[in-house]
């Protein structure tokens, strides 16, 4: 069975891993990095951060596989880089979660970045319901020899990369270690490497709790994504191709993905499925069109395939006017909601086209509610 993947992102990433491991031949095509790739770390299931992501057994089994996350039943509770203190059912390992720290001192490491404030946090972090009601306190703590001023970064994802080098990683350790006895744990931006695993290696030579904020758009959380994302599907086999695409087509039995710039394989014809997990709005799955001449503005999918456009359950057209769809009635919330109308991630009257991720109509925008979509999809696509 041959199945084409759309989209590089957390679903896409799911989709292809469990579709190899089910035997299928996959192929993965993605040309720039989506949304996943600026999360912040924290992973929901829905958007009342209730689910518990271990009922689900295949994002369990996913997210081992990936090697980055943390999942548990109960809670964690982490700090974000604006100085809120948050509760999430999952983390990127690098993530410093303050659960454990609860009645103790957290020690919020001071460098002179251009985009690090560490007197502000400790202040917005003390000043939290949690830390109040815990009795935690929070306290910038003063660290040096981290860098020489003539290689000093500028900003904390240069931090980060910087600390993809062991060398300098270990630096960075032996700073934590002698900075203070004061503390019970370090709070860091998001500066533990953009290659997976480096945090538990820098927590081995601390010896002491320490991990990081969580992520701004484009730090880097993300960069680990992809890093990790790119060993998984390696190692499932999966064939990826970097090609903008413009159009997916069923031709006969069987699908045709069409690359953009004209330049196709041999490979890219007859696939017996396609999943599509380009993502919503943000990701650029979902656009909308430039209205040209009386043409009133519509929602379209970036790539073009035969699928319909709403907002929950309900077509797009069904509630447009003359002049396109009224999003003051609709509410702005409309821009999170719209997408591809689907059926348990399958795509009506489109047999062997599949949906997963933020690309869907009407489904929570969080990290772990696209790796079960994208499982789900997988899982469909496999029962053809």
């Amino acid at each position: 069975m041959r199945v084409a993947v759309i989209g590089g992102g957390a679903a896409g990433t799911a989709a292809a891993w469990a579709l190899g491991r089910g035997g299928a031949q996959v192929t993965l095509y993605y040309d720039r990095p989506g949304a996943t790739a600026l999360y912040s770390g924290a992973l929901d299931v829905g958007l009342d951060g209730e689910a518990d992501p271990t009922a689900f057994p295949d994002v369990r089994a996913f997210a081992d596989a990936l090697a980055i996350w943390s999942l548990g039943a109960a809670s964690f509770r982490v700090a974000t880089y604006e100085g809120v203190v948050r509760l999430t059912r999952g983390i990127d390992s690098a993530l410093l979660d303050l659960a454990p720290l609860s009645g103790k001192t957290v020690g919020v490491v001071v460098l002179p970045l251009s985009d690090w404030d560490a007197e502000f946090l400790a202040r917005q972090l003390t000043g939290s319901r949690w830390a109040k009601e815990a009795g935690t306190r929070f306290t910038p703590v003063r660290v040096d020899g981290v860098f020489e001023p003539d290689d000093a970064p500028s900003s904390s994802f240069d931090v980060a990369l910087a600390h993809d080098d062991p060398t300098r990683l270990a630096r960075f350790a032996r700073a934590l270690a002698r900075a203070t006895n004061a503390v019970d744990g370090f709070l860091c931006g998001p500066w533990f490497g953009t290659t997976p695993g480096l945090a538990a290696r820098l927590r081995g030579l601390v010896g002491k709790p320490c991990g990081e904020t969580t992520s701004r758009p484009g730090d880097a959380a993300g960069a680990r994504f992809d890093a990790a994302r790119d060993a998984l599907l390696a190692t499932a086999g999966v064939v990826v191709r970097r090609e903008r695409l413009a159009a997916v087509e069923l031709r006969g039995p069987r699908w045709t993905v069409i690359a953009g710039a004209g330049a196709m394989t041999a490979n890219d014809f007859g696939f017996d499925a396609v999943v599509l997990a380009t993502g919503g709005i943000l990701g650029g799955g979902i656009v909308l069109d430039d209205p040209r001449g009386n043409a009133p503005p519509v929602f379209r999918p970036g790539v073009r395939v035969p699928v319909e456009i709403g907002f929950d359950e309900v077509a797009a057209h069904a509630l447009a006017s003359p002049h396109g769809v009224d999003l003051d009635a609709l509410g702005m919330s409309a821009i999170e909601r719209v997408g591809i109308l689907a059926r348990h991630e399958r795509i009506p009257q489109c047999e062997g086209l599949f949906a997963a991720g933020d690309c869907i109509a009407g489904r929570p925008r969080t990290v772990l509610e696209a790796v079960r979509a994208g499982m789900a999809a997988a899982r469909a696509a496999l029962a053809r």
